[in-house]
């Protein structure tokens, strides 16, 4: 079941790509000339950068980072050198990427570099869908029906999200997984979706028990300073 379970929380997360990625679009209606009132466009309500944080890129996008977090080298063959080194000194981390080219398929990867509760670190990885989502309450709904198909508990989702000033959904979500050491343990997952104009970001937070409640502000403040291009 161990590596199952780490398979298949990396495979759900290109389902989950799989599925905005096939939502179907709406068809706009031909319109109708109106008058209305020039409207001002929205103001994208970013959370301030909390002291010590260190703002990163992800891709053409932006979040910010306690200090104690590090962000992995996904360029080049540095990919596969990065994965190399974490299946040695950290291997839940390294089960939990798969493989070089999962890593390197992501806009960002981090982790909780502080020492790990019980050597497990706490991640993020960003992932970009190259089409807009318009509908994220229709997204959703297969993608967690998917999740508790694979074994997920789907503790939470929300669509009346804004991230960064644009429409988000959350789910929340435990998974059985087992560490490298063969321990059995649970996977505590946050996966936020950001619908942009022209496409939807992905972002994904992981920790374990013992550090999911003093994880789970952290993984709120950090998508709070969030920002798509």
């Amino acid at each position: 079941m161990g590596m199952r379970s780490c398979t298949l929380t990396f495979t759900t997360l290109l389902l989950t790509v799989s599925l905005l990625a096939a939502c179907p679009r709406p068809v706009a209606p031909t319109p109708t000339p109106t008058l209305a009132p020039t409207l001002a466009p929205p103001t994208a309500t970013v959370s301030p950068l909390p002291a010590g944080w260190v703002d990163y890129a992800a891709g053409t996008a932006r979040i910010a980072l306690p200090a104690d977090w590090q962000v992995l080298d996904l360029a080049g063959t540095a990919a596969a050198e990065t994965l190399a080194a974490f299946q040695a000194s950290n291997p839940d981390l390294a089960a939990l990427i798969g493989s070089a080219e999962t890593l390197q398929s992501a806009a960002l990867w981090a982790y909780h570099a502080a020492d790990p509760a019980g050597g497990f670190s706490d991640s993020l990885n960003i992932r970009r869908v190259g089409s807009a989502t318009p509908d994220l309450p229709a997204a959703v709904e297969p993608i967690v029906a998917q999740y508790r198909q694979l074994g997920f508990t789907v503790s939470e989702t929300r669509t009346d999200r804004q991230i960064g000033g644009l429409p988000a959904a959350s789910i929340a979500y435990t998974l059985p997984f087992t560490r490298a050491n063969g321990q059995a343990t649970t996977l505590v997952g946050r996966q936020y979706l950001v619908a942009a104009a022209d496409e939807t970001w992905i972002i994904s937070f992981s920790s374990v028990p013992e550090t999911a409640a003093a994880m789970a502000p952290v993984f709120e403040q950090s998508v709070g300073t969030f920002r798509a291009r």
